[in-house]
């Protein structure tokens, strides 16, 4: 993705406090009703659609008091994203009939709409998928590849191309992602254009800035400025600044474009080989990037039926996850060592006890330095052996003027000779940048689950 995003859903719906399945109107085309509240957060249902009318462009939202607790139960299934209108929509197509992978495209789709700095068409994503009643967990690969006229030491002397402007942006991953897990592992009761509605609609009408994109306008002001399309897509007309929290943003071209790929009988057909390839090839060639119609093309997911497991848990339980360019393994390393101090048959640490922390820092400090072996696996001979035991705010800051889809910088995920990324990291070989690689991410989806009877203990998610 772009930036860091997190999107956990485990199947069912939530429960009121009468035990009861919470009310919905049209469960693909509104947002629910949130819990105990009704309320319709944009008002789409009672509007035809339009906003709430505002003299100064400041929606009026009666946004419901919390709960008074951060817990909650859930008996069928829960939704979280970091947008409250995007995990309500999850919710809607779970009430309608949707699976989980049903629900995560929707949600997804919408946080790519409201949350630009953090998701969107222009990157990719990494999954982890576990059925509880096979007990098998599968791993998807989405991730952003290099194009083919990338090379190893095209940033060197030059880090700012590598997450900032056309050249940082690798050949984007996540349309092609969503459609491959749609057809292999959707419910088959959602329609895929059914799916799109919800973030068409946002888009078309508008939505309330929030806190959070409204910071990241402020922090990247300038770099908004310096680009006439990216200057036309986040600024209000009336102020020519930024837009601010509580301002209402339409993102028409993104909408057109969603249309477009939600009625198409083969939309990755038409994103990676037909006229919205080549659009984006044209896009490309005239301000510098790499991507070719021919890197669109070429593009494929990769659905790994035998991710890394590990049972070094304490317990009967085992930890699932995806293998490089995941940071799976890091993650596994880590909890491994811990799970040798800490476990059922020893005393439990005790959390005031320096020592736990000593020793999660160390098995941090090793767990990291394994990284730096860690690749692409179709690349790095190395990194096979290891995994047997939406980058920056706002992307590239460069978006297409004609389909409205902020594109991703994730150039700088690959290592750079002589110098670290804009995160730290510091070079490393197996990471170097090649011709249809995917770079090395902090990515670690893991689903742990118990082993004799299934159930799933919890979700680990770091999305970026």
């Amino acid at each position: 993705m772009l930036a860091t995003i997190g999107l956990a859903i485990a199947l069912g719906v939530k429960m009121n406090q009468m035990n009861e399945i919470e009310p919905f109107k049209n469960p693909i085309i509104q947002p629910s009703y949130a819990p105990n509240h009704n309320y319709d957060p944009l008002n789409l249902s009672t509007n035809n659609g339009d906003l709430p009318k505002s003299t100064n462009n400041n929606a009026t939202l009666d946004w419901p008091l919390p709960s008074g607790s951060l817990a909650a139960t859930y008996k069928r299934a829960a939704v979280a994203s970091d947008h409250g209108l995007c995990s309500e929509i999850g919710r809607d197509v779970l009430l309608a009939g949707g699976n989980a992978v049903d629900a995560m495209i929707s949600s997804l789709l919408c946080i790519g709409v409201v949350n630009p700095q953090s998701s969107g068409l222009g990157g990719g994503f990494l999954m982890t998928l576990y059925n509880a009643t096979t007990q098998r967990c599968q791993s998807i690969d989405a991730r952003e590849m290099a194009p083919r006229k990338s090379t190893s030491n095209m940033f060197v002397n030059n880090r700012n191309d590598s997450h900032t402007g056309w050249r940082s942006i690798a050949t984007p991953a996540e349309l092609h992602g969503f459609w491959t897990i749609f057809t292999k592992f959707g419910s088959s009761k959602i329609s895929w254009k059914e799916l799109f509605q919800p973030a068409i609609k946002l888009a078309r009408n508008g939505f309330p800035v929030s806190s959070n994109l409204a910071q990241t306008f402020e922090k990247t002001e300038t770099d908004i400025m310096a680009d006439d399309n990216m200057k036309k897509a986040f600024t209000d007309p009336r102020t020519g600044r930024v837009y601010e929290e509580g301002d209402i943003i339409k993102r028409i071209s993104l909408a057109d474009t969603l249309e477009e790929l939600a009625n198409a009988t083969d939309p990755v057909k038409l994103f990676y080989q037909g006229g919205m390839a080549q659009t984006i090839a044209a896009e490309f060639q005239e301000r510098g990037g790499l991507i070719t119609l021919e890197d669109l093309s070429n593009y494929k997911t990769i659905v790994y039926d035998t991710p890394l497991e590990s049972d070094a848990l304490p317990g009967d339980y085992v930890m699932c996850g995806p293998p490089p360019p995941s940071s799976f393994a890091v993650t596994q390393a880590i909890i491994g060592v811990m799970a040798q101090f800490y476990n059922p048959t020893k005393k439990p640490g005790n959390l005031d006890d320096p020592e736990v922390y000593h020793r999660l820092i160390e098995a941090q400090k090793f767990a990291y330095s394994m990284r730096t072996k860690l690749g692409d696996v179709n690349f790095v001979k190395e990194a096979q052996k290891l995994s047997k035991n939406m980058t920056t705010i706002l992307g590239s800051k460069r978006i297409s003027p004609t389909l409205g889809i902020l594109w991703n910088d994730q150039m700088d995920d690959f290592s750079t000779p002589g110098q670290a990324n804009e995160f730290g990291f510091a070079p490393s070989e197996a990471n170097f940048i090649q011709p249809g690689k995917r770079p090395l991410s902090s990515m670690s989806p893991t689903v742990v689950y118990n082993k004799n009877d299934g159930s799933v203990s919890f979700y680990l998610f770091h999305w970026r």
